[in-house]
């Protein structure tokens, strides 16, 4: 049966990443002895390959895991509502950079469940790479389209952004040809997909059936 390694910081307990040099918690180095904590956990060849799988549209194997790990992977720190209206608003006064960061904000107050799932830091951060940010532009978005819709698949409920519209939305955003379509793509899809995240994002804050969160997230799906 082969193992997964888990990895935590020493001083704080915060899950971290095998390549991470600080801890993103308490910002300790984590370079030096010790300062790692490793936990082995033994996987069946049938878990590791839904846990691969866990973000393809309209994933539905839950079978697999335990009612605890179904708990964890429901824990978020969502509490708030924010209006939708505002939200589409503050993006074009801003030129983009209020939906950056308020919607980085969000991929950190959801449940880190695949090793890819970016931390706030790293999802706003990685937009200021250049060149690297335009294949993050596609990630941002999309990750955090697969992370809310997999909140409401694991609660029994139909997934509330259309991936495919996210998607094409974003590629209709990025290519500039024909002439002017791509500022109109801008204009008309993006904030429709923005809409969708935020409305979505709300129901999880606000409705009973979503409440399931938690103080940290740091332990992710580790027991």
């Amino acid at each position: 049966m082969p193992e997964i390694h888990k990895y935590y910081c020493s001083k704080c307990g915060t899950k971290v990443k095998e390549s991470d040099m600080k801890c993103p918690n308490c910002n300790s180095l984590l370079a030096s002895d010790g300062a790692v904590k490793v936990k082995k956990i033994r996987i069946s060849e049938t878990k590791l390959k839904v846990m691969e799988n866990i973000y393809k549209e309209n994933f539905k194997n839950f079978s697999e895991f335990t009612e605890k790990e179904k708990e964890k992977f429901k824990k978020h720190n969502i509490s708030s509502t924010f209006p939708v209206w505002a939200c589409i608003i503050l993006h074009f006064i801003t030129f983009g950079l209020f939906t950056l960061i308020y919607f980085g904000i969000k991929h950190g107050e959801l449940p880190q469940i695949d090793g890819d799932d970016p931390t706030t830091g790293k999802a706003i951060g990685f937009m200021f790479i250049p060149f690297f940010n335009i294949y993050w532009w596609f990630f941002y978005w999309l990750r955090i389209t697969d992370r809310i819709n997999f909140q409401y698949n694991l609660r029994g409920k139909e997934s509330p952004i259309n991936r495919k519209f996210v998607k094409i939305s974003l590629w209709l955003n990025f290519i500039p040809i024909p002439p002017y379509f791509s500022p109109f793509a801008g204009l008309i899809f993006l904030p429709i997909v923005i809409g969708q995240v935020q409305n979505a994002s709300n129901k999880l804050a606000s409705d009973k059936w979503a409440k399931n969160k938690s103080k940290s997230n740091r332990d992710g799906i580790a027991s």
